[in-house]
């Protein structure tokens, strides 16, 4: 039998659990709305998962939403600094993507 002890370790790490407190759910409802609140922390929940791709569509079969309306949300949460998405290349062509969720909500 074998055993990837990696995978075993990474599997018992306790995931840190990121939310919002009530004050900050407010703040974000008044600028989002409420369908932005729910997006926000959807992606939130997804935070400690490795190499979750945030794809609209993802989130749109998680949530049971339409594309285009995880589309205008995710905007609207772009607009308002709470999402955003960059990538990075490097000349031997490999690439990587960095997704910045609620910022100014989150302390180290």
């Amino acid at each position: 039998m074998y055993y990837n002890t990696r995978t075993l370790r990474a599997s018992r790490a306790k995931k840190k659990m990121i939310y919002l407190t009530m004050e900050q759910k407010r703040e974000v409802m008044s600028q989002c709305k409420e369908t932005g609140l729910v997006l926000l922390e959807y992606y939130l929940s997804k935070a400690g998962t490795p190499n979750f791709e945030y794809t609209d569509e993802k989130s749109a079969i998680a949530l049971g939403w339409d594309i285009s309306k995880v589309s205008r949300v995710r905007r609207i949460l772009e607009k308002e600094d709470l999402y955003k998405r960059e990538l990075f290349s490097s000349k031997s062509g490999n690439g990587s993507t960095v997704f910045t969720i609620a910022e100014r909500y989150i302390k180290g």
